[in-house]
């Protein structure tokens, strides 16, 4: 027999042997296939259950304002008598539930859309009938995702349409606009901010059977923003009202709400501080996400505060939003006349080269980079003579977020106080602590009641009681005039303690811990 045919059928059991084996692993990789379509599909269709089952949907997206405006309607909802959730993606990734406990979002990996079906997931168990959610997707596609195959709002938000991830969303305004309309509802309603592309807008909304209202700040008076506890922005509170009402819940109820929701980390907050003689206040605009929102708090800035004093601006920059920075810049160097720009975070040398081609004198600029909080402190306050102001610029990343928390623990000042209910004065003139006037309070603790004096120092931890009340222990604070009590919705930053509240006088809140030896005090200047 031909030696090749005996070698070829001596190798032909190895070779169906082997196509066994490969068709065995087709009909594996077939079955796992199927099966991962099967799961997917049972997935999506549990999804669009559980959306069912939450007959109102508010989907908030925008340049500049979602996680406030997500904070503000969510709260305005729950004062309503709506059982409503609510989930923020701004500088700390939140659920806020339906009695506005706020849950952490703690990630493993970068930020992902898929995040979205894991939070409704999460939330049916509250039975919620309202939900509010920031769309968390930048890119204009997995916008257009976010909406069309998980929210499948009934109610649209678009703060505005800004210059921001131009690398995502375009160099132009009008691009900007056209991308964040992926997340129009369909057959729903939608509100904005947005007058120069508004008409984009406007078209895209109506194309999908959309109804379309443009809400400004005009509405909103300068009284109903001084009762928030940070620096509101008008046509935030505006656009959360006509969402609420919509909803059926009055403009007093909603506004009432608001005023006790719990801000985002990255709300616009001063802190005013004292040390070595001298008075800075320091601005945290590090959560607006562009020139134009920057420029917006800088001329709000201007005209509530003085004086200003030595003027400073700094930026703090992360090696991922270089654009960002740069056009930052661009922007302090032809609106802002500053007396130095300091940089902090990340790539800051490259920006001090973009600063000196911009013309600007090398001894006005300081790269300080990524420094502990303290350090930077003490190097801001070396440029003050005796009264400044530090607008902080940028990103809330790199350390930022860590210097803002600094400035607000070193902040000490007279504050006076009063009555958020009867607005009667709590300043006590006959009885000084601190060589200043005290605020005068009535406590209660168990079966015992009595008044309680404060120092007006906010810094200063000093209090005096009628009677003796165990450390650690907690008590109820109310006006000595209406005698309603001073709770609040905010919880202490030390020990998670619900907050009593008082007015500043002066405009803003502040926040006190009733718990005895907690130093987990809070001061929203306004």
């Amino acid at each position: 027999m031909d030696a090749d045919f005996i070698e070829l059928l001596s190798a032909q059991p190895f070779n169906l042997q082997r196509l066994a084996l490969e068709l065995n692993t087709m009909i594996v990789l077939l079955l796992i296939l199927v099966a991962l379509c099967t799961y997917g599909a049972w997935e999506y269709a549990s999804h669009q259950r559980r959306l069912r089952q939450i007959p109102l949907r508010i989907h908030v997206n925008g340049s500049r304002g979602k996680s406030s405006v997500t904070r503000l309607i969510a709260a305005g909802l729950r004062a309503g008598g709506i059982r409503t959730v609510g989930k923020t993606t701004g500088t700390l990734p939140r659920i806020i539930d339906p009695d506005g406990n706020e849950i952490a979002i703690v990630r493993d990996q970068r930020a992902n859309i898929i995040e979205q079906i894991k939070i409704l997931r999460y939330i049916s168990r509250y039975k919620p009938q309202a939900l509010v959610i920031e769309c968390m997707a930048v890119m204009p596609e997995y916008q257009w995702i976010c909406e069309r195959q998980m929210v499948h709002s009934t109610i649209g938000v678009i703060t505005n349409c800004r210059l921001d991830h131009i690398n995502e969303m375009g160099r132009f305004r009008e691009q900007v606009a056209h991308s964040l309309a992926n997340t129009c509802p369909v057959k729903g309603v939608l509100y904005t901010s947005e007058k120069t592309n508004f008409r984009i807008l406007k078209d895209v909304a109506e194309r999908q059977g959309s109804e379309v209202y443009r809400v400004g700040g005009q509405g909103v008076s300068s009284d109903e923003l001084r009762h928030f506890g940070h620096i509101e922005h008008p046509a935030n509170v505006g656009l959360s009202l006509a969402v609420c009402e919509r909803a059926g819940v009055d403009r007093k109820t909603a506004l009432n709400g608001m005023y006790k929701s719990v801000p985002d980390a990255g709300a616009l907050r001063v802190a005013l501080c004292h040390d070595d003689g001298k008075e800075v206040m320091f601005v945290n605009a590090m959560a607006a996400n562009d020139p134009e929102s920057t420029l917006e708090i800088w001329q709000q800035i201007r005209s509530r505060f003085s004086p200003l004093g030595k003027i400073v601006v700094l930026l703090n920059s992360r090696a991922d939003r270089q654009d960002r920075s740069i056009q930052l810049i661009e922007m302090v160097v032809s609106n802002i006349e500053f007396d130095y720009i300091v940089l902090t975070g990340e790539k800051t040398q490259k920006f001090r080269a973009h600063l000196a081609v911009a013309h600007v004198p090398r001894e006005k600029t300081i790269a300080l980079g990524w420094q502990r909080p303290d350090r930077t402190y003490r190097a801001l306050f070396d440029l003050i003579d005796d009264v400044g102001t530090i607008l902080a610029i940028g990103n809330v990343g790199a350390g930022g977020l860590d210097l803002f928390r600094y400035f607000y623990k070193q902040r000490i000042f007279p504050v006076d106080a009063a009555c958020p209910y009867c607005h009667h004065s709590l300043m006590d003139q006959t009885h000084l602590i601190d060589g200043f006037n005290s605020i005068r309070l009535l406590m209660s603790f168990g079966h015992k009641h009595g008044m309680l004096r404060l120092s007006c120092m906010f810094g200063s931890y000093k209090v005096e009681m009628e009677y003796e009340v165990p450390h650690d222990a907690v008590v109820q604070l109310f006006c000595p005039y209406c005698h309603t009590e001073l709770a609040s919705g905010m919880k202490c930053p030390e020990c998670d303690t619900p907050m009593a509240m008082v007015d500043v006088i002066d405009g803003g809140k502040a926040y006190i811990c009733p718990r005895r030896g907690c130093k987990g005090h809070h001061l929203e200047v306004v």
